[in-house]
């Protein structure tokens, strides 16, 4: 857009959109929306909830006990896989492992 300035005609203001481009460049997808940890404790939590929903439907239940089923095993497995993901010692053996005695 030009408008008229003391020094004559000049572009005063960009469209908002160029402005945004310029402004977001190297930004928009520099780092993804989940950790490579996440990512994985979601599709293992995902899979043991379909998993114990497919069993649950063998097994001769109703469609809305499988999904239930399902639902309740993927929700209980996120911190199980969370705290298998994750691999710290745990503190008390942490200690006994370096050669801390303790007596």
């Amino acid at each position: 857009m030009l408008g008229l300035t003391a020094r004559g005609i000049r572009r005063v203001a960009r469209r908002p959109a160029d402005a945004w481009r310029r402004g977001m460049e190297g930004d928009v997808m520099d780092r993804s929306l989940l950790s490579l940890r996440a990512t994985l404790v979601l599709l293992l939590s995902a899979l043991a909830g379909v998993t114990a929903g497919v069993l649950s439907t063998l097994a001769g239940d109703g469609a809305a006990r499988s999904v239930l089923a399902g639902l309740a095993a993927a929700g209980l497995a996120v911190p199980f896989f969370d705290r298998l993901v994750a691999g710290d010692r745990p503190r008390e053996r942490a200690g006994a492992e370096d050669g801390d005695a303790r007596g």
